[in-house]
């Protein structure tokens, strides 16, 4: 279970907390495996990624066919900087996630003696799934082990509503709007994805031009300028004139 952050209708995206992953280092090469999950109608946007905090490891991230996404590698000097790092290989490294699925496995093992690090004492190495914005790595992070990590960072997700949405227009261009059945107030319509967003099909609801509000929600979508009758805009202009 993730816990909710943010959730923004007109984006599609719902913001969570991703906790923290925690790897132990103590046999070398050895990989363990462990499951990152979310509901099926979510998915990772394009925003996060794979960060692994820890010396001479590395971290996969696979798909749910076992293909491999991403992977990246740390190496650690014997000592490290105290203070704000780059997460560029040295104590920590990132990768993108490209693909849109709710379900991967990350592994992660050693690939150098431990105590060829800074602290040979810290038997973990820690991986996170966090929005790129979220994420800064410290080297206390490194020299100081699991006191100094997040037990949890924010992560972005997208959603689909899972159905065939060829009855839903491709665009936004709400001309024609297309109805579904959770696209429940008036001036609503849906949008399809077909595999474009996510690797599945689906769609969602949006208000109309000229509305803002909620579309799955009946009377939720509400006009965003007040239309005067004609005899209202002339008497307007003849106030305006006149001072």
């Amino acid at each position: 279970m993730h816990q909710v952050l943010e959730i923004s209708i007109p984006n599609g995206t719902v913001r969570i907390n991703s906790s923290r992953m925690v790897f132990a280092s103590a046999v070398l090469e050895n990989s363990t495996t462990m499951r990152w999950e979310v509901g099926k109608s979510y998915f990772l946007s394009d925003l996060n990624i794979i960060a692994l905090v820890g010396c001479n490891a590395q971290v996969s991230l696979r798909d749910w066919g076992d293909t491999l996404v991403n992977s990246c590698i740390t190496s650690c000097p014997l000592s490290l900087d105290s203070g704000n790092g780059s997460c560029s290989g040295i104590g920590c490294c990132e990768a993108s996630i490209a693909m849109h699925i709710p379900v991967y496995s990350i592994s992660a093992n050693q690939v150098v003696d431990p105590g060829a690090g800074p602290d040979p004492n810290e038997p973990n190495f820690f991986v996170y799934i966090v929005d790129q914005a979220s994420f800064y790595f410290d080297t206390n992070m490194v020299t100081k082990g699991i006191s100094n990590t997040p037990e949890a960072l924010p992560a972005m997700l997208n959603w689909l509503i899972l159905s065939n949405s060829s009855a839903c227009s491709a665009s936004t261009n709400a001309s024609a709007p297309s109805s579904a059945p959770e696209c429940c107030s008036a001036n609503s319509f849906c949008k399809g994805y077909n595999g474009t967003t996510a690797d599945y099909d689906g769609y969602r609801c949006y208000c109309s031009d000229g509305y803002e509000g909620n579309p799955y929600v009946d009377g939720g979508c509400r006009g965003k300028y007040v239309v005067l009758p004609p005899f209202q805009i002339i008497r307007l202009f003849s106030i305006v004139y006149i001072q």
